[in-house]
């Protein structure tokens, strides 16, 4: 009974989609100063949107959360694939990184829910697999992308896979 989560690819392919292309973005827009404090604005939203968020899944619910951070994290992307500006980066870093504080420890949950104690091992390993595979075949995709649409199609590229599962998500919950 270990499903993969349809919601992996997504995860994976944002985290990339910010984290390969920070600098090269960034330079293509002229904007190299505002590289670094963009991975700033996005480790510090990360930690503390999980130190003070930490029991938001309970709160929240697991389904709802991954709806909810996936939604945060489209959004986010898309306004870094658009955003001309300074502002427009760091915001968009920020929104996109509350989501994928919230994503990883929401879809933990939703992958063990229902699962006897028995199993839960087996489960996150195969969540995690299907996590590293997509670590894995998701830079080679976006790479195809930005060679082909350039580095603001990346972003918009996991905005549209990110959009249509938090709906899903939603739906679910």
């Amino acid at each position: 009974a270990v499903v993969p989560m349809p919601r992996l690819p997504a995860l994976s392919m944002r985290i990339f989609s910010l984290l390969s292309t920070v600098k090269s973005t960034a330079e293509l827009a002229s904007l190299l100063s505002v590289s670094a404090p963009r991975v700033i604005v996005f480790a510090v939203v990360v930690v503390g949107s999980r130190i003070v968020g930490a029991r938001a899944p309970d709160r929240f619910g697991a389904r709802r959360l991954s709806g909810a951070a996936l939604l945060f994290s489209a959004a986010g992307l898309a306004i870094v694939g658009l955003s001309p500006t300074t502002a427009g980066l760091l915001a968009g870093s920020a929104i996109f990184a509350l989501g994928v504080a919230f994503t990883f420890p929401a879809l933990s949950l939703c992958a063990i829910a229902g699962v006897p104690p028995s199993e839960r091992g087996a489960v996150i390993g195969t969540f995690s697999v299907f996590i590293d595979l997509a670590f894995g075949v998701a830079p080679v995709v976006l790479g195809l992308v930005a060679k082909a649409a350039g580095y603001e199609a990346v972003f918009l590229a996991s905005a549209v896979v990110a959009f249509p599962l938090s709906v899903r998500a939603f739906m679910v919950a």
